[in-house]
């Protein structure tokens, strides 16, 4: 059933109510409703977010960071989707070096240390949280977009020239030299905006995507697709379920908190109830964050 015609159509008009619902239920214009995206996903402290302008990024400096290398990632790996070796060692080494950097950062800026009578390893700085968030989200995006490719498509694709691999490589770093110059030195708002968009609508592909793997596995439709288009009901359902968290996830922030979302004009949260404390739902987000 899930490819049929049909379904296609369900689904679609499933989705378009479900963003219908969004913008109808949910006060505020479209940047507060593009903000909400974070709500369901990262603690939005202002103090440690970036900002175009006076408008606050959807996510604070490391989860920035973390689609920032999701996307990159996957826009310099696309060609090599289907051939990376995912248990190389090269690979292991860098998502285990990612990780540890991750936790470690993660846990240098938490609260736990000092509950523990513990002084931080280092100073908290933007830039190192953005970094750690970075190479986790590159490692992330590889593997991942490797194992859908190996559960989605029919055949597997010929392994790239070594030469063609170096060309990603460098490309891939220009252009995360580039984003990072645009957060952190570019004084140009509009850049910054387009940077914040692009950073959300990889939160909603990516999880997207983690949720299509899974509806692969269960409905038992791995390895029978030729193109993305041939199998778009797999993603338009992955899709579908990424709403349903994000929505789910915002409603019951919104029940705990009774705000929205720390949606700002400025640096300071203008609709944060003074007698409520603010609960961070986020995954790892009440120790990490």
């Amino acid at each position: 059933m899930i490819k049929t015609t049909r379904y296609t159509f369900v689904i679609l008009i499933v989705l378009i109510v479900l963003a219908v619902v969004w913008f109808q239920l949910i006060p505020g214009d479209t940047s507060h409703h593009l903000f909400l995206i974070g709500y369901a996903f990262c603690h939005q402290n202002p103090e440690r977010s970036p900002f175009a302008g006076t408008n606050q990024f959807t996510f604070c400096y490391r989860c920035t960071g973390l689609y920032v290398g999701i996307l990159l990632a996957a826009l310099w790996s696309f060609p090599l989707r289907k051939s990376i070796n995912l248990f190389s060692k090269p690979l292991c080494i860098y998502v285990g070096l990612s990780l540890l950097f991750y936790l470690t950062d993660s846990l240098n800026a938490s609260f736990l240390l000092p509950l523990f009578g513990l002084r931080p390893i280092y100073k908290d700085q933007e830039m190192i949280r953005f970094l750690s968030g970075f190479l986790m989200g590159t490692a992330c995006s590889v593997m991942i977009l490797s194992i859908f490719s190996r559960l989605f498509y029919l055949h597997s694709a010929v392994d790239k020239k070594p030469k063609k691999r170096i060309s990603q490589l460098f490309g891939f770093l220009i252009s995360g030299f580039f984003v990072t110059y645009i957060l952190f030195n570019g004084e140009n708002i509009f850049f910054k905006k387009i940077l914040n968009f692009l950073c959300s609508m990889t939160a909603l592909s990516f999880l997207s995507v983690l949720y299509s793997i899974l509806i692969l596995i269960f409905s038992k439709t791995e390895n029978e697709y030729r193109s993305i288009w041939e199998g778009k009901n797999i993603l338009l359902t992955g899709l579908f379920f990424c709403f349903v968290q994000v929505g789910l996830l915002t409603l019951v922030r919104f029940r705990l908190t009774d705000t929205w979302s720390w949606f700002v004009k400025s640096k300071v949260p203008i609709d944060l109830p003074a007698n409520k404390k603010v609960l961070f739902l986020s995954p790892l987000g009440i120790f990490f964050h």
